[in-house]
């Protein structure tokens, strides 16, 4: 049986949104044992690639007790992966007991380790907080931390991709759920609008729990044109909106206080000939441009106890606008803040209609 290390020099291979969509395109038995024998080959690669990451970070902060239980439930998936028995890929009837076995025993174990690291960033993000607390450290030091925690956290976000998506399409096939519009957990008809306006939702949801009997500054939303609708995976532009939205209505109430007056949120959607762009614009007050820089690292916040962190996970770790941009970014987007101090922001989510881009998978 290969090593841990010697998985993690196996290349890992990228996927674009375009051969996610093709693999469930025409859903059947095929396609769940095809997906299967992938997942079980690539999710453990990719799981050792991150294990020895963590290992090459400084000894202080690999030894920070957070980030060894990150390291931990990694590598604890990682064994779940290669405990799995190797099916004879010479068996070519689907309906053979031993290829079902296998299917579902690569459904469960892909199941436990998406449950396994439902809170991985939140362990991370607070291990690596004590340790800076903790240490003496220069820019160098921190940049190469930075630069770590983004090949991370762009790779968590693959891995659950290919998680969610696979369980998905297991479950729409067992469940004759084969809706049109959707494959695994792409939704082909995106309603971009309609995304946008639920992540606004929550996020005011968010505001008034925090201040209170005081209401949220007004959002308005306008599409272009006709309302874009594209391939995309919904859940991951709403972790985007949501974040946008919810610094926003908090800068602009900051700037304002509590007035019948304060000027509301602008949401404008509209599709071009390359990508479908969303413009967030508030009047809340903008960013020093010293500050300009600091908002795509992990740990700069303003937003110290805005609100509650049982609730929102990550709130006032600075962690927000770093991990939306990774987002968008994924699958060939990307997200721009553009400020002005003194008067407001206008943040810009470029989301890129084409979905042959491949994941920024670097071996």
């Amino acid at each position: 049986m290969l090593s841990l290390k010697d998985y993690a020099k196996i290349p890992q291979k990228a996927i674009s949104l375009y051969q996610l969509m093709k693999h469930g395109d025409k859903l059947c038995m095929q396609d769940i044992y095809i997906g299967s024998i992938f997942m079980h080959e690539e999710i453990p690669v990719r799981l050792a690639h991150r294990i020895q990451e963590l290992e090459c970070l400084p000894r202080e902060l690999v030894e920070e007790p957070l980030v060894m239980q990150v390291k931990e439930l990694y590598h604890s998936s990682w064994t779940d992966c290669v405990k799995l028995e190797k099916l004879d890929y010479n068996i070519k009837d689907l309906k053979d007991s031993s290829v079902k076995e296998y299917i579902d025993n690569v459904y469960e174990t892909m199941s436990r380790i998406k449950r396994r690291h439902v809170n991985i960033v939140e362990l991370l993000a607070r291990g690596v907080k004590s340790y800076l607390n903790a240490q003496k450290y220069t820019l160098s030091d921190k940049f190469c931390l930075h630069e770590f925690l983004n090949g991370f956290y762009t790779s968590r976000i693959g891995i659950r991709c290919l998680l969610g998506h696979h369980l998905a399409l297991y479950d729409q096939l067992k469940t004759n759920d084969l809706d049109p519009n959707w494959i695994g957990i792409i939704c082909k008809r995106t309603n971009i609008l309609q995304v946008c306006k639920n992540a606004v939702q929550d996020a005011i949801m968010v505001f008034e729990a925090h201040y209170g009997p005081f209401t949220a500054p007004k959002v308005s939303f306008c599409a272009i044109g006709k309302h874009p609708e594209l391939n995309y995976i919904p859940n991951h532009l709403h972790h985007i909106m949501f974040e946008l939205a919810k610094n926003s209505l908090r800068a602009t109430y900051d700037a304002h206080g509590h007035k019948d007056n304060m000027p509301e949120v602008k949401v404008i959607v509209t599709e071009g000939s390359e990508d479908v762009t969303i413009k967030l614009a508030d009047e809340g007050g903008g960013i020093p441009r010293t500050a300009e820089r600091l908002i795509w690292t992990y740990g700069y916040t303003t937003a110290e106890g805005f609100v509650d962190n049982d609730k929102v996970p990550l709130a006032g770790f600075g962690y927000g606008l770093p991990l939306s941009r990774l987002y968008a970014r994924y699958f060939g987007g990307d997200l721009n803040v553009i400020s002005m101090d003194g008067y407001g922001t206008d943040a810009y989510v470029n989301l890129r209609r084409l979905s042959d881009t491949y994941e920024p998978i670097i071996n």
